[in-house]
């Protein structure tokens, strides 16, 4: 692992456009509370900065982003710098991982698949978008309620959809709302998903009654369908299982038309 020491920083902006917009490899970004998840970053904007530093690589001109792989290994709270690396380009496929460190210490590392289209002989898609209202259709989360919320989740406009709710002892622990940035005009479409993916709480979170501390280890998504900058998502998470100390969960993201979009994973530590 190496470690480019970097001297030069500037504070990251407030919007997520503005944030993306000013991102350069060669420089570090240091984090503005509004953007911040309990002490370190929220992990979708790491992830979305890590994913638009692959952009600016070297393999600049990429297919469409396939999978994802984030781990979360240290809490981002210094200066951040991002490093990519190109670790194979072929025919129809470039690997990248993609380092973010914060201060010295290596805070989070992204892999990525980016791949062509191909002919392939089958097709088939076995699942159904979730019965919900439409987004205008559901109500915004009152201002009492979002007063709990952390400070990264106010660049969002988040209408819960059905599921359960946080902190309700739920015995189904589902969360189910659509989302959609406040500003991602002109954002790379991949970037702006995977940096509103993550942007509702954990799935076990239902479960509580009391609020806990509950972070993500590590998360992997598929990119099934071609995306949107903008637009209302909408996001499913459920928690397969809970128990030792963390909870597996699965992930759905759909969009307004009702194309699955995009399936993941989350491994949380929960206490």
């Amino acid at each position: 692992m190496t470690f480019k020491k970097v001297t030069n920083f500037v504070l990251i902006p407030q919007t997520f456009r503005a944030a993306i917009d000013s991102l350069d490899i060669g420089k570090g970004y240091l984090l503005p509370e509004t953007w911040r998840q309990g002490r370190t970053a929220y992990g979708g904007l790491t992830a979305a900065l890590t994913l638009a530093a692959a952009h600016q690589s070297e393999s600049a001109q990429l297919p469409p982003l396939r999978s994802a792989q984030v781990s979360f290994i240290a809490p981002a709270i210094e200066v951040m710098t991002f490093q990519p690396v190109e670790l194979r380009k072929g025919k129809s496929v470039v690997t990248m991982n993609v380092d973010c460190f914060s201060g010295d210490t290596l805070a989070a590392r992204s892999s990525f698949v980016f791949a062509r289209d191909r002919d392939s002989q089958i097709h088939h898609a076995f699942h159904h978008q979730p019965d919900v209202k439409s987004p205008t259709e559901c109500p915004a989360i009152p201002e009492q309620g979002q007063k709990l919320m952390p400070d990264f989740a106010r660049h969002f406009d988040i209408r819960p959809a059905g599921g359960s709710l946080p902190l309700s002892g739920a015995v189904n622990p589902e969360l189910l709302a659509w989302a959609r940035h406040r500003d991602a005009d002109q954002v790379h479409p991949e970037v702006a998903l995977l940096g509103l993916a993550d942007c509702l709480p954990p799935a076990a979170f239902t479960a509580y009654t009391t609020p806990a501390p509950i972070s993500s280890v590590n998360w992997s998504l598929d990119f099934i369908a071609p995306v949107s900058a903008n637009g209302w998502f909408l996001l499913r998470s459920f928690s397969r299982q809970a128990g030792n100390g963390y909870s597996s969960q699965e992930m759905e993201i759909w969009d307004e038309s009702g194309n699955l979009v995009s399936i993941g994973r989350q491994l949380v530590a929960i206490f």
